[in-house]
């Protein structure tokens, strides 16, 4: 089930709907091209977007959990998806896990935007006998989970130091890569917050630097691009012997591995690989991860614990503008 039938819930797939069968760039499409997944119905208040929904479909829509629960025909529902916005997404939860009681619940970044949110989604999720996972999708994706092995293994050596440039909001799109670095380099700390911010009701963006506490307290360097509503997102890492460069929201990856030169000094070649990342099959390895993590199977994917990690320290900046 689908609740919340804008945008990323099926919205970027509708027009194309019945022309691919390799394009998942939503909820909706996803449930319905895994094989491990039956897309069963959506919900929204907007009758025009179930009405749009079913017509492409071909299964039901409706207003709300209380008409599901009387016109569904299937009454375990194993899947949910909450793609309503961050306003109204902690109290559809809480239904979703005291009514329908499904197995798996996948919620949308930000899991919370203030700290009581935060307590509030880890009283929902206390004894629930639901598995909440997170839509930051990057965490999920194979290409950027090989550059993790690498750094595992090695094979860039140690991290030097690293940046990134982002906007559109901190809490609504810096926490991506604040749950990117997470991902990457274990926990985190805020060690410095910039004087410059640019507001945005609770969210901002703010200049600040992370300390990388697993990773020999390295740190890296978070820059807003000072205009709010930029969509920016670009992350540079040095590492010992190796650079890598993220671009395009961190969907473009190049390695560069430096080359000892006669003189003793070190030098980047040029590209030595280069990852894309298939935006158009985020979706499918979202669930494709999630399958694999709820049947004890090897998997990336991003829990609720980290996510509350991610918004935790994006809290921690917004704090110390303050």
């Amino acid at each position: 089930i689908v609740i919340g039938l804008g945008n990323i819930g099926f919205g970027y797939d509708c027009d194309m709907w019945e022309e691919s069968s390799q394009v998942a760039r939503t909820h909706a499409k996803a449930f319905e091209l895994h094989p491990s997944y039956r897309l069963v119905g959506g919900i929204d208040k907007d009758v025009l977007k179930r009405r749009r929904f079913t017509e492409k479909t071909k299964v039901g829509a409706w207003r709300s959990i209380d008409d599901l629960i009387r016109g569904c025909e299937e009454k375990e529902i194993g899947c949910v998806a909450v793609a309503t916005g961050a306003k109204h997404q902690l109290e559809i939860a809480e239904e979703v896990i005291q009514r329908l009681k499904p197995k798996v619940l996948v919620l949308e970044k930000p899991v919370a935007e203030d700290g009581e949110g935060i307590e509030r989604i880890k009283k929902i999720n206390e004894n629930s006998g639901t598995k909440i996972f997170v839509n930051y999708q990057r965490v999920y994706l194979s290409g950027i989970n090989s550059i993790k092995r690498s750094i595992i293994e090695g094979k860039y050596g140690r991290l030097l130091t690293g940046s990134v440039i982002y906007g559109k909001g901190l809490i609504r799109n810096g926490t991506h890569f604040i749950n990117l670095l997470i991902h990457l380099f274990g926990s985190l700390e805020v060690a410095e917050v910039g004087s410059k911010c640019v507001r945005s009701g609770k969210d901002i963006e703010a200049d600040f630097i992370v300390q990388c506490t697993e990773a020999h307290d390295q740190t890296i360097n978070l820059r807003s691009v000072g205009k709010y509503g930029v969509m920016a997102g670009e992350i540079d890492l040095w590492f010992e012997r190796a650079r890598i460069i993220w671009r395009n929201q961190a969907s473009d990856i190049e390695v560069s591995f430096f080359r000892e030169q006669s003189d003793g000094w070190s030098v980047l070649g040029g590209v030595d690989m280069a990852i894309g990342i298939n935006k158009d099959a985020y979706q499918l390895e979202v669930y494709d991860n999630i399958m694999r993590a709820i049947n004890g199977q090897e998997s990336m994917t991003c829990d609720l614990a980290l996510a509350i990690k991610s918004v935790a320290l994006a809290l921690v900046v917004i704090n110390r503008v303050k």
